[in-house]
């Protein structure tokens, strides 16, 4: 026991320091906390307030944005304010300690369909938690909540809540989209690492699609003509809840998915996503085998250090299928599961084996060092038997035939700086980093002749792929080496600015293995910059402009030629204007965007000598976005739509001037929206509208103008969810993409998708 003396001590050093904590009821201050990571906002409001805020070890601050706190405000009231949006709720624990952790009411799971459409924040576009509001660019954060109630499981489902965004064939064997009429299959990224291997990727341990118009080379190097997509994978802390869902529906599909999370030791969470899919689909022949497995180890080093240590090993066997022909300048009148091809030769396997490690540090003053390093291997291997020509008068056309093996080898290291400072009285959050990285890439193909005079009544055949001559057989190699640094500033009261550049040198060195063999080789040396300029009025707006810039070099996809060797990079160049709002006590965010992307140095035939290659064509591509995302007592919803003009400007090698771009529709709406009609049950439907558009640079097949509305019904019990999702409710016939004239996609007919979803 204490005795009586020591006691009295104890209990006048304790009553002398509760006389020193400002409380509400004592003190106000006067604060200026700007918008960023909470990771830096709380020590900051620990130190001007002299509070202790205890910080669950199961709570990342740094991925959590906040809009920041000024003017002068009691204690309670500022840490309620910079908390505001974030998710987190503050509870005085004891006199000058408050604890941070959920607000009672929002508690219930997310795979319940209560987790919001609308993201306060986004890393996508600045490698830096950033509220959406300070972002001088158009970015679509379309979370796992979103995703869960459409049954989205492709890259195909998701961006479609993005304005503007849509969807190519990809020659039926990989994701490919056209954002701001630029096709790119390599414009991807996992959580900000390049993720540019050709294949389809699965949703099953994404927690959000993040979606980047426009040039983003500041921070994530070449390409991104038209803007990237990123894919954020659940990484779970010790306050994670495990899941798990069954599937089932038309065309025999059957799927079943889990994330579970374990802690470990006092610091650690293994999370473990898995995927396993059976399934065949409308189209004659067709079948879908695949299966994954995420594992993802997370462990405290100290309070300021973390550790993440991931694998991924994934398989994918499918049909290849190119689709149905044109005639007439229009899809030909089929039915829509009849293949083109031969179900037995026709065949597309992808793998993907990796591994990732994030380790990241953050100093007492809020400066974050991290490192991620990932080194796979990405092994495809894909069969085509498919329409090489439109149906003639005759009803006959061509097939055409090759197959293709691809194995890539990647391996990334990004280490980046984040410092938050004050100088010549502007705030700055300052990116400065460093990547380099190293690509292997092995291909070989063998094309077959052509199936001629095949009947539109019998379209089915097989190629002579054992008489297959080899057209291909290179090995390629690619090393990547660039330095960044990006600022995002307060510049006055109502003013912010974000302006950086990367400095990358891209070296590209392919060897055939043809004949005698030969070797082509390319360096480029580029700088790519971003400037932006953002007036907040109030913190329910923001009105900005931004200027970017990206570099292509003719190597960028691992591959060259005799004629494109000796040529210096394309080039793209975006103008935006737009406006934010995040209104309705911040539960409805409205964001509109104005651009002109021009794609210019674009190759063209040499007047001179049609063997080569001159660097004169210009793209362009106009237009207005909007988007909206709505959280509400119960209702979510989320809406995007975009008008925007594509043409060629200036002759390139694939078209003359004046020619429209392929898969450019004028005019696209996405609409979905969810209702819990009760405390168990709820509804959603949506629709998607697009207008006409051309299926390539000829200009010369058209793909209709569509609308296809989707249905939702749920009804919860406890931990579980039971889901009815109808796609194509009304069974309209629609053409959604192609692959040039003669590869058109027919849309799916009326499909039903019934999901068991439960935490545990």
């Amino acid at each position: 026991m204490l005795g009586p003396k020591l006691c009295r001590v104890f209990a006048a050093v304790c009553l002398s320091l509760l006389a020193s904590v400002p409380t509400q009821a004592q003190d106000s201050l006067t604060f200026d906390i700007p918008a960023g990571p909470l990771s830096v906002s709380v020590p900051a409001f620990e130190v001007l307030t002299k509070i202790k805020v205890d910080v669950p070890r199961e709570i990342d601050l740094s991925g959590i944005a906040t809009a920041g706190v000024t003017g002068r405000h009691t204690l309670e009231d500022a840490l309620a304010i910079l908390l505001k949006g974030t998710g987190l709720a503050a509870r005085r624990i004891a006199p000058g300690v408050y604890a941070l952790g959920l607000p009672a009411q929002t508690v219930r799971v997310e795979v319940f369909s209560s987790a919001p459409y609308a993201a306060g924040s986004t890393s996508a576009a600045t490698k830096t938690a950033t509220p959406v509001m300070d972002v001088p660019q158009t970015v679509t954060v379309i979370p796992r909540a979103l995703l869960n109630d459409q049954g989205a499981q492709s890259i195909a489902d998701a961006v479609r809540n993005a304005p503007g965004v849509t969807i190519s064939q990809g020659e039926g064997n990989r994701d490919q989209i056209v954002l701001r009429g630029i096709s790119t299959n390599s414009d991807f990224f996992v959580n900000g690492i390049r993720d540019d291997q050709e294949r389809f990727r699965d949703l099953y341990n994404v927690e959000s699609v993040d979606v980047v118009q426009g040039p983003a080379a500041v921070l994530f190097g070449r390409g991104g003509a038209g803007g990237l997509v990123n894919l954020s994978t659940w990484r779970p802390d010790r306050a994670s809840r495990s899941s798990a869902a069954l599937e089932i529906g038309s065309s025999s599909h059957k799927r079943a998915t889990t994330q579970l999370a374990v802690p470990f030791g006092a610091r650690g969470v293994l999370g473990v996503s898995a995927m396993g899919e059976d399934s065949d689909g409308f189209r004659q022949g067709f079948f879908l085998r695949r299966y994954g497995i995420n594992p993802t180890a997370g462990l405290e080093l100290g309070k300021h250090s973390r550790l993440v240590v991931g694998i991924e090993h994934m398989r994918d066997h499918r049909l290849a299928d190119r689709g149905i022909p044109s005639r007439d300048g229009r899809p030909v009148e089929i039915d829509r599961a009849q293949l083109f091809g031969s179900p037995t030769q026709n065949d597309a396997r992808s793998g993907v084996d990796s591994v990732t490690t994030s380790i990241e540090h953050t100093f007492g003053n809020g400066t974050l060092v991290r490192n991620v390093f990932l080194a796979g291997r990405y092994d495809k291997s894909y069969q085509n038997v498919y329409p090489g020509s439109a149906v003639n008068t005759r009803d006959t056309l061509a097939l055409s035939a090759y197959n293709h093996d691809i194995d890539r080898t990647n391996v990334f290291s990004q280490s980046d700086i984040v410092a938050h400072t004050k100088t010549g009285g502007l705030r700055h959050t300052i990116l400065a980093g460093l990547e380099a990285g190293r690509q292997y890439q092995d291909e070989f193909r063998r094309t077959a002749a052509n199936l001629v005079d095949v009947p539109l009544s019998d379209p089915v055949r097989d190629a002579d792929f054992a008489a297959a001559p080899v057209t291909v057989d290179r090995r390629a190699r690619a090393d990547v080496l660039a330095l960044y640094l990006h600022d995002q500033v307060q510049i006055a009261p109502h003013w912010k600015a974000a302006a950086g550049a990367r400095l990358d040198r891209f070296g590209v060195q392919v060897d055939s293995r043809l004949g005698s063999g030969s070797r082509l080789e390319r360096t480029d040396i580029a700088v790519s910059p971003r400037a932006g300029v953002i007036f907040q009025p109030s913190r329910a707006v923001s009105i900005y402009a931004s200027y970017a810039s990206t570099f292509l070099p003719s190597g960028q996809t691992l591959g060259l030629a005799t004629n494109t060797a000796e040529l210096t990079p394309e080039n793209a160049k975006n103008y935006e204007v737009g406006a934010k709002l995040d209104v309705v006590s911040r539960r409805l965010q409205l964001a509109a965007a104005a651009f002109r992307l021009d794609r210019n140095n674009v190759k063209n035939v040499d007047p001179t000598d049609p063997t080569k290659l001159v660097l004169t064509g210009q793209q362009r591509a106009e237009g207005v976005s909007l988007s909206i995302a709505g959280d509400f007592r119960r209702l979510r919803v989320s809406a995007a739509y975009a008008h925007q003009r594509a043409r060629i400007v200036k002759d390139i090698a694939a078209a003359p001037a004046g020619r429209a771009v392929g898969l450019v529709p004028n005019d696209r709406l996405s609409l979905w929206a969810t209702s819990d009609v009760t405390n168990r049950v709820g509804l959603g439907g949506g629709v998607i509208s697009q207008g006409a558009s051309r299926t390539s640079f000829t200009n010369q097949v058209t793909l209709p103008a569509y609308t296809r509305t989707d249905a939702l019904v749920y009804y919860r019990l406890g931990r579980h969810r039971l889901s009815l999702n109808v796609e194509n409710l009304f069974d309209a016939r629609y053409y959604p993409t192609a692959n040039g004239d003669n590869n058109i996609s027919p849309g799916a007919p009326r499909s039903l998708l019934l999901s068991l979803r439960t935490v545990f």
